[in-house]
């Protein structure tokens, strides 16, 4: 048997292991997704958006389309990132805002401007992991158009974080779920 040495040339080492890396690195990060249950059930992979910026961070499932917005008027939003399920059924966004007065008042200001229609309206501070915040909450429409929101805010300095998510009623439990594990790895850092 004969046993033949193999011997790169410097191109090719360089190429070999650049093939590797490019498909080993993908691969193993795969791995380290979160899991998470999409609306059906099934085992969903999270994938993490995060804004140096604004020093926004926090987990979406894979399959849903997120877009960030650059252009903002009236310098109330800061950022905003908007997101939406791949059924389209369910969307919403998060958003960094600098209010001019604090979120209760800034929430009975919008409930004043709110169209006709909505009902269930419920405001209240509550716990959500480590942060305190507060959580408003309303529905829309009747029958199977019957749609509920529910809007997250986290006051951190001068800045305000904001989730909104907006979902049928008929699959509540499912997207509620979603929605509790999206708020639950927001990270909120400071920004100098």
């Amino acid at each position: 048997m004969k046993r033949a040495l193999i011997i790169l040339g410097k191109r090719k080492l360089i190429w070999t292991v650049v093939m590797v890396l490019g498909v080993m690195c993908p691969l193993l990060a795969a791995s380290y997704y979160l899991p998470a249950a999409d609306v059906a059930g099934n085992a969903a992979k999270m994938l993490t958006y995060s804004s140096e910026a604004e020093g926004l961070r926090f987990d979406y499932p894979q399959d849903w389309v997120l877009r960030t917005e650059k252009d903002y008027s009236g310098g109330e939003i800061l950022e905003n990132v908007t997101f939406v399920s791949p059924d389209k059924k369910a969307h919403g966004f998060a958003q960094v805002m600098k209010l001019s007065c604090p979120v209760p008042e800034y929430v009975l200001e919008s409930q004043k401007s709110m169209d006709p229609g909505y009902d269930s309206l419920n405001f209240r501070q509550e716990m959500k992991g480590s942060k305190q915040g507060f959580v408003l909450s309303y529905s829309r429409g009747s029958g199977e158009a019957r749609l509920n929101a529910t809007e997250y805010f986290f006051q951190k300095g001068e800045k305000v974080y904001r989730f909104s998510f907006f979902y049928p009623e008929t699959q509540q439990e499912q997207y509620t779920r979603l929605i509790d594990e999206m708020v639950e790895s927001l990270t909120i850092k400071s920004v100098e």
